[in-house]
């Protein structure tokens, strides 16, 4: 199947479809940037933590779109096991099927500032469900990945790789 681009969303949309996501209603800008200080990191790595962070929201957000446009699609969790906290290295490879279902959406990484998961588009159709265990909605998550808990700069680093490899909305300048 080919590759399903993401659209690049209005501001409006954007702030929109993040209202509807578990972790990013919950979070602002300024409120990841003192978690990251108070884990001890410097103003050039907090920068860099932020330029993945809102490139990965932005894949996010526009995945949401495109399953709220294209309800027949089915979203893939995303990720290597090495570069995720335990919580949520046992979701990727999860296939969540986003048809009739809403609670779809709270299913949906990231799951805490600094998770690496990303999200891949398929055809529903075409998918067949996979073995992996069913994530568990956010709320069960800590706000803080353990992963970038536990070793900050590590973390960082296997985060800004992670996102790096996500797909990004047409015209959003980070491709």
């Amino acid at each position: 199947m080919a590759t399903i681009s993401l659209p690049s969303l209005s501001p409006q949309r954007h702030k929109a479809l993040r209202n509807l996501h578990p972790l990013y209603k919950r979070l602002s800008g300024e409120s990841v940037w003192v978690f990251l200080e108070e884990l001890g990191l410097d103003e050039a790595q907090c920068e860099r933590f932020m330029d993945a962070f809102f490139r990965q929201m932005d894949h996010i957000l526009s995945s949401m779109q495109v399953l709220e446009e294209q309800p027949q699609l089915s979203v893939r969790i995303m990720g290597t096991a090495e570069a995720c906290c335990a919580h949520c290295a046992a979701c990727t490879g999860r296939l969540l099927r986003a048809a009739g279902d809403p609670s779809c959406i709270a299913l949906l990484p990231p799951y805490g500032i600094g998770c690496p998961l990303g999200l891949e588009l398929v055809d529903g159709s075409d998918a067949p469900e996979m073995a992996a265990p069913a994530p568990q909605p956010v709320e069960d998550h800590s706000v803080l990945c353990a992963g970038l808990a536990a070793d900050p700069a590590g973390g960082l680093q296997r985060y800004v790789e992670a996102v790096r490899r996500l797909p990004t909305p047409a015209g959003s300048g980070t491709e």
